[in-house]
């Protein structure tokens, strides 16, 4: 196990680092410029341009600003935000852990929801509720985050007034646990719909797998109960997918909360990553998609891991 995590450490670094290229170029390549958010185009003076992109260090080669870049991340430094002029890594600090709460909460919430669900469908796929969870798996594969997240707007918060329309405290108030509570359920409840299909789907999968196995069926013939066949042999195997596509429902929820943090005003990584690329602010966007890149991989690793932990078959 040792082995597997300093492997996998060693491959985040050409990982990140490929990451950290792509961005830089891309973003480069785009049309506009940071000047833009400074002064008007149609109207600024050539030599205006000119002197904000120098300001800014625009005016060297790629090369040159990618290296300079480099070996501030050598030191622990993302660079400063063209915008603010706060260094980057203050505001992934601040907005980290908002980022962190959402998206740790609309994943229990898809694994509390699905495991269950789609075990009990699995062990009875002629009742009822498989048809109604093979509907919910369908639209929750097709409906649009943003359009589902509207929907939730305006039935939660427009018409029926129960939760805020987003924000992640209410402005004005004391904070309190129970009102971030209020903040955070509509864009949990959102993301977490987006995970649910696939894990409901892998679950309800695995256990009608294991239930075909012999084991199965030597277990049913020395008269175990339903219920220990369940708990003590179906469970356990039939899970063993489900932990593994946990490492790619990972980058699904992470891309996610971009669409959800930004629908719902919510201060976190994905929509400070929005306003920095609208804005153009380089380095905000670099070190935030590194920073989204890193815990990514740290999420594979740790399904990896929770894999090979339930499995003494792996190790």
């Amino acid at each position: 196990m040792e082995r597997l995590i300093a492997t996998r450490l060693i491959l985040a670094i050409p990982i990140l680092f490929g990451v950290s290229l792509i961005v830089f170029l891309l973003i480069h390549t785009a049309p506009g410029g940071p000047e833009t958010v400074f002064v008007d185009p149609r109207s600024a003076q050539t030599e205006d341009v000119a002197r904000i992109r120098e300001n800014l260090g625009l005016n060297r080669p790629l090369y040159v600003q990618y290296a300079a870049w480099l070996s501030g991340l050598a030191r622990g430094e993302f660079g400063r935000s063209f915008v603010t002029g706060q260094p980057v890594q203050e505001i992934i600090r601040d907005k980290f852990f908002n980022t962190l709460l959402l998206t740790g909460t609309a994943l229990a919430l898809a694994v509390v929801f699905a495991i269950p669900v789609g075990t009990y469908v699995g062990y009875k796929p002629s009742s009822v509720l498989n048809q109604l969870v093979t509907v919910l798996v369908y639209i929750g594969s097709a409906v649009p985050l943003f359009y589902l997240g509207l929907v939730f707007i305006y039935v939660f918060a427009v018409r029926l007034g129960w939760l805020p329309v987003g924000g992640v405290y209410s402005v004005g108030s004391e904070a309190s646990i129970a009102d971030r509570i209020k903040h955070l359920i509509m864009p949990a409840v959102v993301l977490a719909f987006s995970a649910t299909p696939n894990l409901l789907r892998q679950t309800r999968a695995g256990v009608l797998n294991t239930l075909t196995s012999n084991f199965i069926m030597v277990a049913r013939g020395k008269g175990l109960r339903e219920s220990t066949i369940l708990v003590r042999h179906v469970l356990p195997n039939a899970l063993y997918p489900v932990v593994t596509i946990l490492g790619l429902i990972v980058p699904h929820i992470v891309a996610g909360s971009v669409v959800v943090e930004t629908l719902f005003s919510w201060s976190g990584l994905g929509r400070a990553m929005v306003l920095a690329v609208g804005q153009r602010d380089y380095p905000t966007v670099i070190g935030l998609a590194l920073v989204v890149s890193g815990a990514v991989v740290v999420g594979n690793l740790v399904a990896d891991l929770l894999y090979l932990v339930l499995d003494p078959r792996q190790r």
